[in-house]
């Protein structure tokens, strides 16, 4: 169960993201990460400032909506959602399977204009669209124990990606060294403390 208390982060705008520090912050960073529970707005202007800064952007765009600005779609380097957020936001019914992942993927491209797009998939793993050398990547789930608590994974996933290409790893394999991650964290309970402090070897 996960409870959700904005507090601060409600309050984020575009005009507190001009500020000096914020902006300097984003421009000395290596990889950006923006999602849905700041306001749309921030989030969009986070993303302007690192694309106009030559920083790599993620948006795990979660939880999933609908209705979202186009502009954020194209100014995401890399767009990372699971299943349910790839319902949403495409409208292709069950994309738990590999084919419906990417009729979601191509809707993605076509209609909203992304870039590399990931959909987590849980226990099947994760579906890479490399739009640079234009090929999917299935990326299977490693058997590494019993699942136990699958809160967080997400968070997870995304966060060993950002590390993974902050590091200067590529794409591909940035995702397969997230999806053993988050594998990991579902093996005990909790978020953070499910969460591995290295990446775990195949």
């Amino acid at each position: 169960m996960i409870i959700l208390a904005p507090g601060a982060t409600g309050k984020m705008s575009p005009a507190s993201l001009q500020r000096p520090l914020p902006v300097e912050t984003i421009k000395d960073a290596k990889v950006l990460i923006c999602q849905l529970e700041t306001p749309t707005e921030a989030s969009r202007e986070a993303l302007r400032i690192a694309k106009a800064n030559g920083v790599t952007t993620i948006w795990n765009a979660a939880p999933g909506k609908g209705d979202l600005p186009l502009e954020m779609f194209r100014l995401a380097d890399i767009l990372c959602i699971n299943e349910t957020e790839a319902e949403i936001i495409t409208g292709v019914p069950n994309v738990e399977t590999l084919e419906q992942a990417k009729l979601a993927t191509a809707k993605l491209v076509a209609d909203f204009g992304a870039k590399a797009v990931i959909i987590t998939l849980g226990s099947e793993g994760a579906l890479l669209w490399d739009h640079v050398k234009t090929e999917y990547h299935d990326i299977k789930t490693p058997n590494l124990g019993t699942v136990v608590d699958s809160t967080g994974a997400g968070d997870c996933f995304v966060g060993t990606l950002a590390h993974c290409l902050a590091q200067g790893d590529p794409l591909t394999a940035a995702t397969q060294k997230a999806v053993r991650n988050a594998s990991f964290s579902v093996l005990s309970k909790g978020t953070q403390t499910s969460y591995p402090h290295t990446i775990i070897a195949q």
